[in-house]
């Protein structure tokens, strides 16, 4: 995993309001989580917001903690 950049946080009510976004319109999303591994972030992730659960969203087939979130972007 290579180390990524330090995006800024968000709060959770802006991060839901673009993935609602990116869901409604298909739209392709960016996301980040907050999980670090051996002092790097993990790389952006994108792609268009398939679904959500209860505490996940799904990125892809990729199912996502919400509570991990860390930053999100329409691409």
């Amino acid at each position: 995993m290579k180390s990524q950049k330090q995006i800024p946080a968000m709060s959770m009510m802006a991060i839901g309001s673009v993935l609602y976004t990116a869901y409604l319109n298909q739209s392709p999303v960016q996301i980040q989580t907050q999980r670090q591994e051996n002092q790097l972030l993990p790389e952006v992730i994108s792609g268009l917001v398939r679904g959500y659960g209860e505490k996940d969203i799904y990125v892809g087939d990729v199912p996502i903690r919400m509570s991990n979130l860390r930053w999100a972007a329409l691409s």
